[in-house]
């Protein structure tokens, strides 16, 4: 059985990432994996003591490892609850781990469970630089599945297609036959856009995608306004993308956007590592 990873911190747009993963894995005959991964306040400072403690600052106190699992384990527990009551026909793991870095605790946690995708949640009023953003980016770099940002007022809707945002360089085979596979679990259609932003040519359709392809290229000075146009007439479950694009990237995420072109362009955004 295929199966979708969730990293949750208990947040409101970690939960609604759940939701849409639930979505996601009714379609697919998907189970999920949530997990919460905990790290241990420290204060490098302190005395070594040789024992297996979180040391805590403000008190000058410290904690047992194993108190912070427990505690991590019962907040995901009651945390899980509600979405497993909420979704009976699929199959929940609960999870807690310890992580010095939040990135390592995935890509460890992943390279166990080979998923098919990654489901994290951000707010949107941060902005796509916060919605696909540092963590997204280096998990995505370092891992060889798909990572999905949702915004945190997305709700997943009737539009089932997957729209491929290019440039001009080459789709890797590996990302091509991820986006195949999802595609193929999620019965969904997958499309490829160009937004030309000046005299270039546009690039031909990419020959690792399966065919026969919807193939649109949208004259815009902006690459952002260009798809927001798109969308807003051409609905889609996911916005894919590929990380080490870089031009695209630059262009599409690499400047600070207003509240209401982040809200608009409110769709879980597909990142493809290469």
């Amino acid at each position: 059985m295929p199966v979708l990873l969730v990293p949750t911190d208990f947040s409101a747009p970690a939960a609604n990432a759940i939701h849409f993963a639930a979505y996601v894995a009714g379609r697919a005959g998907a189970a999920i994996h949530l997990l919460h991964i905990f790290q241990v306040p420290q204060d490098y400072s302190a005395p070594t003591t040789g024992i297996d403690v979180g040391f805590l600052p403000a008190t000058g106190t410290t904690i047992p490892i194993e108190t912070m699992k427990a505690a991590a384990d019962e907040d995901m527990k009651l945390h899980a609850q509600s979405f497993i009551d909420a979704y009976p026909g699929i199959s929940f793991t609960v999870a807690t781990r310890l992580g010095g870095s939040f990135t390592d605790a995935i890509n460890e946690y992943a390279a166990d469970i080979a998923p098919i995708g990654i489901v994290m949640g951000a707010h949107p009023l941060e902005g796509l630089d916060s919605l696909v953003g540092s963590t997204t980016i280096s998990i995505t770099r370092h891992l060889r599945c798909p990572v999905i940002a949702v915004p945190e007022q997305y709700t997943a809707g009737e539009a089932s297609g997957i729209l491929l945002a290019i440039d001009h360089e080459p789709v890797p085979n590996a990302s091509a036959d991820m986006l195949s596979q999802l595609a193929r679990l999620l019965r969904a259609k997958v499309s490829v856009i160009h937004v030309k932003t000046g005299n270039e040519d546009a690039p031909p359709v990419p020959s690792s995608l399966d065919g026969p392809l919807l193939y649109t290229v949208v004259d815009d000075s902006d690459v952002t306004s260009g798809l927001l146009s798109y969308l807003q007439h051409n609905p889609v479950a996911f916005l894919a993308v590929l990380p080490h694009h870089h031009n695209l990237w630059s262009r599409l995420f690499g400047k600070q956007h207003t509240r209401e072109l982040v809200l608009q362009l409110a769709v879980p955004v597909l990142c493809l590592p290469g």
